[in-house]
């Protein structure tokens, strides 16, 4: 089972039990996954709170995707950050998918609606590529 395949299965019930999304949630939730020890996909939906950027960094879209430019403020040259500190992902949404099986096993679901999106970075319109 590839990552798309084990994407599209937590989806479903992912989508099952929220069938209302916050309007923050494609703008703000990324899909992660790795392959663990016991012959599963673990896929996460995580949200990145939100940091400040330094003066010399400002967020631009580049071929449809937001990044974050840093300027060097002696020679003006600017760059794009791959990474950069910040807090830790929230995962909001975790399942296991077996490989032989295709069962997918909910770890943890978070409630939604409960949660402030204004606190989360947006990565622009769908980014999460999840829903509609």
């Amino acid at each position: 089972m590839d990552f798309e395949k084990a994407k599209a299965l937590a989806g479903e019930v992912f989508f099952d039990r929220h069938a209302e999304l916050p309007d923050w949630f494609n703008d703000c939730v990324s899909v992660s996954g790795f392959k663990n020890k016991n012959k599963q996909w673990v896929l996460r939906y995580s949200v990145s709170p939100t940091s400040p950027l330094k003066e010399n960094q400002k967020w631009e879209e580049i071929r449809g995707n937001k990044v974050v430019v840093e300027t060097n403020p002696v020679t003006g040259a600017r760059s794009i950050l791959i990474s950069r500190e910040g807090p830790e992902p929230i995962i909001l949404f975790e399942a296991t998918i077996d490989f032989s099986t295709a069962v997918v096993a909910v770890v943890r679901d978070d409630d939604l609606t409960a949660l402030d999106g204004s606190a989360f970075e947006r990565y622009g319109k769908g980014s999460s590529n999840l829903a509609g």
